[in-house]
């Protein structure tokens, strides 16, 4: 018996990247990663993957998604709609795919399986967060230095040390950083200046410390 087979964790140092493939006659390549389709409108959604179009957007928060069918999904989050009823008891979702995991509550189906330890688990989410019990909890490990992060968006912001990446720049005098929580901090810096440029001498201040002067020694005082 065969276990069930473990997905990577993507972004980690154990996924090799993916070669661009090679244009086969008859097919529709995308210039940008090689792969291929077999008809001009897969390829015309797929490149909006590299573009970042999204042309379609929601009418009530503004959202936008590549493809119709993922706005129409999202959208359920502000009408409350579920289609998707669970037959073995009452509870509803919103997609087919959480009611599929919601099943192995039922089935007692555990298709994610450690390959440290053999254990099993119903969601890929609870696999990835067992693994941590293993790495110590680090799930993703830096290709240049090795270092190892906790999730890939910790890791995303480590390689900036390596490309020299600065994609936060302030808007008051144009130096740029490479965390969010840099600018931020930084921005205080021009808000505490500005503030202190604009603090003025109250007239009770200025009195009370014109009158505690007089009342020094003459060689304490000031000229």
């Amino acid at each position: 018996f065969a276990p069930p087979t473990k997905k990577p964790i993507v972004g980690s140092s154990s996924v090799r990247p993916q070669k661009k493939r090679g244009r086969l006659p008859g097919r529709k390549n995308c210039e940008d990663c090689g792969r291929s389709f077999s008809v001009r409108r897969s390829l015309t959604v797929h490149r909006r993957i590299h573009t970042g179009e999204r042309p379609f957007k929601c009418e009530d928060c503004g959202k936008g998604f590549y493809i119709k069918s993922s706005l129409t999904v999202h959208r359920r989050i502000h009408t409350g709609e579920k289609p998707y009823g669970c037959d073995l008891c009452e509870k509803r979702f919103t997609t087919k795919q959480c009611l599929t995991i919601h099943r192995r509550i039922h089935t007692g189906e555990k298709p994610f399986w450690c390959e440290t330890c053999g254990k099993t688990f119903s969601q890929e989410q609870q696999l990835h967060l067992h693994e941590a019990v293993h790495t110590g909890g680090k799930r993703a490990f830096c290709k240049v230095c090795g270092k190892g992060f906790s999730c890939n968006e910790t890791l995303k912001i480590h390689l900036r040390v390596h490309t020299g990446e600065k994609p936060y720049g302030c808007d008051l005098c144009g130096q740029a950083f490479a965390t969010g929580n840099e600018r931020r901090f930084h921005r205080l810096g021009h808000r505490f200046e500005s503030l202190v440029g604009r603090v003025p001498q109250h007239k009770a201040f200025v009195k009370l410390s014109s009158s505690s002067q007089t009342s020094l020694p003459r060689s304490l005082q000031g000229p």
